[in-house]
């Protein structure tokens, strides 16, 4: 892999060419004029409790972020339908909340269930997925939500990050970083300093997923490439 076609807008595979690929991928220098494009950071302040229930009895462990997540996908939706959607969330139990509320409104809202018949039959369907099953997907706008956060207002959250603390957690999250052609909105409920890991960790070391997490979510934040955290 040594070009990269996808981002119509260098700040989308800057973070990786920097992180996974020693700079080393060809891009073509691109900065869209249009400020809704390239990656961008949407700060909530929601709590993560592993054991929280839905009303429908499935498990909401982050209910503040995933009413968020909704309102951003359903608000993207309606201001431009002419683009193609993915979600992805780092934890099972929240992607299921968040695709049971997105159902009401599909049940409900003639414009929404318009926008994903619209794009069933395309290549690039709208998506609602855990962090596992993003492959090969593609889309204009991919949607990530963070779900991790502290169990109650001032209070740091566990260092249990899911998928994200295995062996393979940073390539997962590379694959995800990479998949949109227009837009990131990273929505999360953490901020870098929530994640602890030692700078010097080392690529495909333990607690290196938790070190791009953190770095991706400064990115975020700051628009520009960094190591460490202040």
């Amino acid at each position: 892999l040594m070009y990269h076609y996808r981002s119509h807008d260098e700040s989308l595979i800057s973070f990786s060419n920097k992180t996974f690929y020693d700079s080393d991928l060809m891009i073509v220098p691109t900065r869209s004029k249009d400020p809704e494009l390239g990656v961008k950071h949407v700060q909530v302040n929601g709590t993560y409790n592993r054991g929280g229930s839905s009303s429908f009895g499935s498990k909401n462990p982050n209910p503040e972020e995933a009413e968020k997540t909704v309102e951003i996908i359903l608000g993207e939706i309606e201001k431009h339908p002419e683009r193609s959607i993915g979600v992805a969330l780092l934890n099972i139990k929240q992607t299921i909340r968040v695709f049971e509320l997105f159902d009401e409104k599909l049940a409900n809202e003639k414009s929404v269930a318009k926008y994903v018949n619209k794009w069933k039959e395309t290549q690039e369907y709208f998506f609602i997925k855990n962090l596992e099953n993003v492959q090969g997907d593609e889309r204009d706008c991919i949607f990530i939500s963070t779900v991790f956060g502290p169990p109650e207002k001032g209070v740091k959250p566990k260092q249990t990050f899911g998928p994200i603390n295995t062996q393979y957690g940073h390539r997962r999250l590379n694959v995800l970083f990479t998949r949109a052609k227009e837009k990131v909105e990273l929505i999360t409920s953490l901020q870098p300093g929530d994640i602890q890991v030692e700078d010097t960790t080392s690529m495909g070391g333990r607690g290196y997923g938790r070190k791009v997490l953190r770095d991706y979510i400064q990115y975020g934040l700051t628009g520009t490439l960094y190591s460490g955290v202040m």
